[in-house]
């Protein structure tokens, strides 16, 4: 839509702006929505809005290099010339709506509604206005097309074609914890699933016989193979539809909400289902715990870590209705026996585990001396189980591998050896993946010189087993010393990771009940890269503040809604801008680098 290009720029970095809760007692936008909209995009009070925006704009220096960020709304009115009539402590909306109501238009398939205080003095902003009825034409302040304005309310909507205006709207009353949301976030995307559902199910219906004809056509020419392997990939493509078509069918609503404060932003990503749908019956059946989700890690550097409670049952069915279809059609095939282990040994272990720990350790050596990836996992169960299924994965991965024929003189192995080896007491399966690359391909040498910087010189290889009767390890990467400390951290069963400062004081933001918990350590994914940096020579010398909080994610469920929650600290904000400043006054000096 072009209500004029800086109307409509101006007033989706309104929408997207973050704001301070407003007083109960005022009018709710949500009522002078269209009831038809697919998406809304609500913010409250843009007076606080743009008071909280100036401020972490301050904080975070912005305001030096931008003046507008001192006063944000100001600087709106001032450049979309809306000052009159403009109710600053209101809510305001953006509805946008299916582009096939407006010829199929894009750009012109959505309303603006703002809060005003005065209709005929907002309607005075704008150039050449000429009521008709109750829709007045006008042209933008700045110039451009058209566009049609109408009082809904205490609102003013704005529009770029007249039908849009034409009846009152009916509205969208949010329920549940979809109402929840809107209330407590400072600004929220909403789905309407109802209308979306309309607009979405006919497509993807016509969207999975296409997909059908495509596979069979693909396939047809893949001779013997593709046939016997025809069914197994229509089941999986059916079974993604599935997915799809069920989210439409079940869900009631879906959110984005934002809030910011001085420690830092939070949003939530909510799905809310009927209560009697499959995923709204998951949602109910769903225990959450304020228990600590990271235990049995060792007390090192991480990239990231987190953990989650399982119900065993709950697991093994989720996943039997996913992937029995597909199990079934591999049963079929001879070739895909070796598969369909791996299948079914994944089942198994979702059946015995109620908890996992996990977490990638950041390497300390030089760049090819350890590997890169290292990662420490930690499961709690039935020990003997997860040993059986995990054993009967890797054999398969083993057979898979077996598969594949070798050509030009490159091949791919793997090795499982049960008990391999014995550390802290405890007997480990060992597994190692060896890729042999011709030495005669310059290519293929390449790759190999890559994959030795990224794996280390052990290259791609592991050990896993059971630490006591509801334990069982899997690490992967990992020097021997990591090894030894993991075992040792996993039977002392210790949260040391999870009481460290930063963590204590994201985990305070996010849902105290929940099922699963992540932690990214920005600052440790840049301080590695840049010491890698190092080592090959480039003067990078950027500096980061020391003990920068992570990022937090948590998974919960709330009623029949499942919802994610991340939290971005202000206090890493803080020291990622100040080190981006930093590095860009290294590089203005002379021969400077970062």
């Amino acid at each position: 839509m072009k209500i004029g290009r800086k109307i409509a720029v101006a007033g989706l970095v309104l929408a997207l702006m973050l704001c301070l809760q407003a007083p109960l007692a005022r009018a709710q936008v949500m009522d002078q929505v269209p009831s038809d909209a697919l998406v809304v995009l609500k913010v409250k009070n843009m007076a606080a809005t743009s008071k909280k925006v100036a401020k972490m704009a301050k904080d975070l220096g912005l305001d030096q290099m931008s003046p507008e960020w001192a006063d944000p709304l100001g600087a709106l009115e001032q450049q979309a010339h809306l000052s009159k009539g403009l109710n600053r402590n209101g809510d305001m909306a953006v509805a946008f709506l299916d582009p096939a109501t407006v010829g199929g238009d894009q750009e012109k398939s959505f309303v603006f509604i703002v809060p005003v205080s005065d209709y005929a003095g907002f309607v005075g902003n704008f150039k050449d206005a000429k009521a008709e009825g109750e829709i007045t034409e006008a042209s933008p302040p700045e110039g451009g097309p058209a566009v049609y304005i109408a009082h809904w309310g205490n609102y003013a909507a704005v529009a770029p074609v007249k039908g849009m205006l034409a009846k009152k709207p009916g509205g969208i009353k949010l329920t549940g914890v979809a109402a929840k949301e809107s209330e407590a976030k400072d600004a929220i995307i909403y789905a309407n699933m109802k209308a979306v559902r309309g607009v979405l199910l006919p497509k993807l219906k016509e969207g999975r016989q296409q997909l059908t004809k495509e596979i069979e056509n693909g396939l047809a020419n893949e001779g013997e193979m593709g046939k016997k392997f025809a069914p197994v990939i229509k089941a999986v493509a059916n079974q993604a539809m599935n997915i799809a078509e069920g989210f439409l069918n079940d869900a009631n609503a879906a959110t984005l909400g934002v809030n910011v404060t001085d420690a830092g932003f939070a949003a939530t990503i909510m799905a809310e289902f009927d209560p009697g749908s499959y995923a709204g019956k998951l949602a109910l059946e769903a225990k959450n715990t304020d228990a600590p989700l990271i235990t049995g890690l060792p007390d090192r550097k991480y990239f990231a870590y987190g953990g989650s409670v399982n119900d065993p049952k709950t697991g093994a069915k989720v996943l039997g209705d996913l992937i029995d279809p597909i199990a079934k059609e591999l049963s079929k095939v001879e070739e895909a026996k070796a598969i369909n282990n791996a299948v079914d040994a994944w089942k198994k272990a979702a059946g015995a585990t109620t908890s996992v720990s996990f977490g990638y350790v950041a390497p300390t050596a030089p760049l090819g001396q350890e590997s890169i990836l290292q990662m420490v996992t930690v499961m709690r169960g039935d020990s003997a189980t997860l040993q059986t299924s995990q054993r009967q994965m890797m054999q398969a991965m083993s057979d898979i591998y077996k598969m594949i024929p070798a050509q030009g003189g490159n091949s791919v192995t793997f090795d499982l050896k049960p008990g391999g080896k014995n550390i802290g007491g405890v007997a480990l399966d060992t597994y190692e993946t060896k890729i042999k690359l011709n030495e005669d391909d310059p290519q293929a040498a390449q790759m190999q010189q890559m994959m030795a910087m990224i794996y280390g010189p052990t290259g791609m290889s592991g050990v896993m087993g059971a630490v006591d009767a509801k334990t069982f390890v899997a690490i992967q990467g990992a020097p021997e010393a990591l090894i030894s400390d993991a075992i040792a951290a996993a039977k002392a069963n210790n949260d040391a990771t999870a009481k460290e400062r930063g963590v204590q004081t994201v985990a305070a933001q996010l849902p105290k009940q929940r099922a699963g918990v992540m932690y990214i350590e920005v600052d440790t994914i840049v301080s590695t890269g840049i010491r890698y940096a190092k080592g090959f020579g480039l003067p990078v010398n950027v500096k980061l503040p020391a003990d920068l909080p992570p990022v937090g994610v948590a998974f919960s469920t709330q009623s029949s809604a499942i919802e994610a929650d991340v939290f971005v600290p202000m206090d890493l904000v803080k020291g990622l801008v100040a080190a981006g400043m930093e590095a860009q006054k290294a590089m203005r000096q002379p021969g400077g680098g970062l």
